[in-house]
């Protein structure tokens, strides 16, 4: 969700100029480059149905997240979202 939210603020601007945002397909999926907290950049799928995002315990140890040693759900707190345009 707050991909999604990224990227449609990325895309809407008060002039009305368009703004492509590259992805691609991986899997049947919509992969797009993003940046959190000014970290990345991170390959995220496009998931508009997902109200979480997921992070491998590689990507959450590159944007220094303590990393449970047992699979749990966890939340952490991003400041900034951004999708390359």
């Amino acid at each position: 969700m707050v991909l999604l939210a990224a990227i449609i603020a990325a895309i809407a601007s008060p002039s009305g100029a368009q703004t492509t945002i590259p992805f691609t397909y991986v899997d049947n999926r919509i992969v797009v480059e993003c940046k959190i907290n000014g970290k990345g950049p991170f390959a995220m799928i496009l998931d508009t149905g997902s109200p979480t995002i997921a992070l491998t315990p590689a990507t959450a140890a590159r944007l220094g997240l303590a990393v449970p040693s047992t699979p749990t759900s966890s939340r952490f707190p991003v400041s900034t979202f951004s999708a390359r345009a």
